[in-house]
């Protein structure tokens, strides 16, 4: 999801603890992702961030891992001793996946010579540890093309719906010229996964076009990049893959979108449609024509979806859009009933959607609104500087100074970016 920002350009996100409560190595150790998430909400240590974030990306929840992996959680890797902590907490809890759980942070945090061994040490406690196994192999991925091949399948042999594994299996079969197998792995993990990687969309697009496949390593991920030219019949393909799995099907059109791939995520659709897949075709031509600079096609496209659609995220990225535009009263609609249908788990959505809506109330002059909406993301969550921000610009219009000061030093002490904290200054010194 994107970010409307209307005063201060940046986005992070305010830490929670994990280290403060001892109980989540031991979930961690036991593979219990879910209560290891539930320890971690319960805290307040700044560097836990880094934590959190690698659960999400363990539990296969790249839009929360993706959010979370901003500026603010580089700074704290660059600030702190991680290969220093990992071995501390490794020796208290030593077992097999919290071993893999310093291996990934590690990895991912590009210090991938020193996670190498906390995968060794993982291995050795338990071979199946489906982690340790996926990204141990990723280790072979410049020197032994079968060892990268045999990792990643024990891998998915010992955790079926593990996305990134498939990945992997099938880059290491087509380094090894074995494209069919390459093109039935990434099928089958699109399949089994619950919430395919995001990159499982494109190496699929990438293994069926035309113009053949460069492999291109990149952030501790390895992604198939080409030219796309996947022509109509490898669009029917896709669209016989995915038939069965409409929110499958709804994330390789968006996949398209994010290509600029206009034509081919319009046809895609339209294949959709002549089968009576409901799909959310307005909303997608929306940002199609938004995207193509068709700013009338685009707002009429977004109205007819707005009584079509319940979808939480599509709503809010279509208020984004009209926001964008400068149709505030409009924009204000979509927030709100993304609102009505949002997930009252979902904490990142809750903020971002408030966030924007007060916002949205702000620019027009509605302080009263705007401040109650982006207290409302703050119960979200509290430490977001954007929301604290403008909070503090909304109490400095209506001319209570007093709460305007509390929320730009709350905004000040929420990020460690000096660029940040300028422009915060600039806003509170503005007349």
């Amino acid at each position: 999801m994107k970010r409307v920002l209307v005063i201060l350009v940046l986005f992070l996100f305010s830490a929670v603890s994990l280290f403060s409560d001892g109980s989540l190595w031991n979930y961690v150790g036991s593979n219990d992702l879910d209560g290891a998430v539930e320890a971690a909400e319960r805290g307040d240590d700044p560097l836990d961030v880094l934590y959190l974030a690698n659960l999400y990306l363990l539990k296969g929840d790249m839009l929360r891992y993706t959010t979370l992996n901003f500026d603010y959680y580089k700074d704290i890797s660059n600030n702190h001793d991680l290969y220093a902590t990992a071995l501390k907490i490794c020796e208290e809890y030593p077992f097999s996946y919290v071993y893999s759980f310093f291996g990934v942070l590690l990895w991912e945090n590009n210090r991938k010579s020193e996670s190498i061994s906390f995968f060794e040490e993982a291995l050795k406690l338990d071979g199946n540890n489906p982690f340790a196994n996926n990204y141990y192999s990723m280790v072979f991925y410049d020197s032994d093309d079968r060892k990268y091949l045999e990792y990643a399948l024990k891998a998915i042999d010992e955790k079926s719906d593990f996305s990134e594994a498939y990945n992997n299996a099938s880059l290491a079969y087509y380094k090894l010229g074995m494209r069919q197998e390459a093109v039935t792995t990434l099928v089958e993990g699109i399949i089994q996964s619950s919430n395919p990687h995001p990159n499982s969309y494109y190496n699929l697009l990438y293994l069926i076009g035309e113009d053949g496949i460069a492999i291109k390593y990149r952030d501790g991920s390895h992604t198939l990049e080409a030219n796309l030219a996947v022509n109509e019949e490898g669009l029917k393909q896709i669209h016989g893959i995915l038939k069965p799995y409409p929110l499958k099907y709804k994330r390789m059109i968006s996949t398209l979108v994010n290509l600029a791939d206009y034509y081919e995520a319009d046809y895609l659709l339209g294949l959709a449609e002549k089968e009576g897949m409901d799909l959310s075709g307005n909303y997608f031509r929306s940002q199609i024509a938004m995207l193509n600079s068709n700013y009338p096609l685009a707002q009429e496209m977004a109205y007819a979806s707005f009584d079509e659609t319940e979808d939480s995220q599509e709503l809010y990225e279509m208020g984004n859009m009209l926001l964008n535009m400068n149709l505030i009263e409009e924009s204000t609609r979509f927030y709100i009933k993304a609102l009505e249908h949002l997930d009252p788990l979902n904490h990142l959505a809750g903020m971002q959607i408030n966030c924007n809506l007060g916002t949205a109330y702000m620019r027009a002059e509605d302080f009263e609104k705007g401040i109650f909406y982006l207290e409302k993301g703050l119960e979200h969550n509290p430490f977001d500087t954007i929301s604290l921000s403008n909070l503090g610009y909304n109490y400095k219009m209506k001319g209570d100074l007093e709460k305007s000061q509390i929320y730009f030093e709350r905004a000040l002490n929420s990020t460690n970016d000096e660029d940040h904290k300028a422009h915060i200054r600039e806003i509170m010194n503005m007349e």
